[in-house]
């Protein structure tokens, strides 16, 4: 019995997966499509960004697994997952479209592991 449960908890998990890693690609789409609306990116870059958006979700999403840590590790390792992106994204950009992407970052809400921050106030986002 004990080894009939561990088999259906184990394809359970299996199949949760690929669900969370789809959800990370649609998100990554979406924000992608939005940033490419604004900077008037070519196919090259939409796919470069594209991807660096999925990365980027990948990394917080991992980093958002491990809440039993310190918070000043997981906000420093958080800056530095934002500190890369954006790097990245300068150097895939012209000087007029990492203009665009600075605004459009402005407008963003900061959003880790379920907290949203607008304005230096923190929120819980409703899902």
């Amino acid at each position: 019995m004990k080894t009939m449960l561990t088999l259906l908890l184990g394809f359970a998990l299996i199949s949760v997966t690929p669900l969370a890693a789809q959800d990370l690609q649609s998100q990554a789409e979406k924000e992608t499509r939005e940033m490419a609306g604004r900077m008037n990116l070519n196919e090259g870059e939409y796919l470069k960004i594209k991807k660096l958006n999925l990365e980027r979700l990948e990394k917080i999403a991992a980093l958002a697994q491990l809440r039993e840590q310190d918070n000043r590790y997981l906000d420093l390792r958080l800056d530095q997952i934002e500190e890369q992106y954006a790097a990245s994204i300068f150097n895939t950009l012209n000087t007029k479209q990492y203009s665009a992407f600075v605004e459009y970052r402005k407008e963003q809400p900061y959003t880790y592991a379920g907290l949203t921050m607008k304005n230096n106030t923190v929120a819980q986002t409703k899902e």
